[in-house]
């Protein structure tokens, strides 16, 4: 997008004669398509990262891995049926090795929502667009925020006022983010009427599919799309400091 100056994401227009700035979205192209393909192939990899850790844990155990051998990842699971249901999909591995894998499954980190896991999401997200449909991208705003600058004069010399518009979550194109208004008389009065305006956004990719309704968004609030770069930087967090210390042991 950085190489199309027509997909810019945002949009500001000026009007001096009535004293407004409008800022809002920018994406009169839709979203590249190819965000979510990429994006997709990013939950592949990652989630068959836990089947090769399976296949590892096999035979950290001299055991023989078979074609069943995998991670499984479970949402729920009736009181003391988790060896019957995983058995083959664990068969070689240790028996700390399956305790382990048991106390990670999402019904065990989360009972009361086991779907809004990582672990979860990473098995989720791959199953989607591997087996249904392809994940959508879309641009996500994070936050918003402006600030007004003039030489010799304050903002409250030209009455100016700031309208921020919800903008948290999915942007579509042409949605208003700002609007500042200032009455044009008084700027007109000023000796020097020059003014910078300096924009604080935080923006993000996002994917969304018709196959999920809600997700999580970094304050735990329901959002109809889930941030890409903060969503994959809890998976791989999550990897390095809850996954990978938990079967250290294993590989002694």
């Amino acid at each position: 997008m950085s190489t199309d100056a027509d997909a810019s994401a945002v949009n500001y227009k000026q009007d001096r004669t009535v004293g407004q700035i409008l800022v809002s979205v920018h994406l009169p192209n839709g979203f590249p398509e190819d965000f979510g393909r990429v994006i997709g192939g990013a939950f592949h990899q990652l989630r068959s990262a836990f089947d090769n850790l399976a296949y590892q844990l096999v035979l950290a155990n001299g055991g023989t891995p078979t074609k069943q051998t995998s991670f499984p990842v479970l949402a729920d699971c009736p009181n003391g049926q988790f060896a019957a249901m995983t058995n083959q999909r664990l068969a070689g591995m240790s028996k700390s090795a399956r305790a382990t894998i048991k106390r990670l499954q999402p019904f065990n980190e989360w009972p009361e929502r086991p779907k809004d896991t990582t672990l979860w999401l990473i098995h989720e997200l791959n199953n989607l667009d591997k087996h249904r449909i392809h994940h959508l991208a879309c641009l996500w705003i994070a936050t918003c925020n402006s600030t007004l600058y003039m030489k010799g004069a304050t903002a409250a010399d030209i009455n100016s006022r700031v309208e921020y518009f919800a903008s948290r979550g999915v942007a579509e194109h042409d949605a208003p983010l700002i609007d500042i208004r200032w009455d044009p008389a008084l700027m007109a009065a000023l000796p020097n009427d020059e003014m910078l305006m300096e924009i604080d956004r935080s923006a993000d990719i996002a994917i969304r599919n018709p196959e999920r309704a809600s997700f999580l968004d970094p304050d735990g609030q329901p959002t109809e799309a889930l941030p890409i770069a903060h969503f994959l930087d809890d998976a791989l967090t999550y990897c390095e400091t809850t996954v990978l210390p938990a079967f250290a042991d294993e590989f002694k």
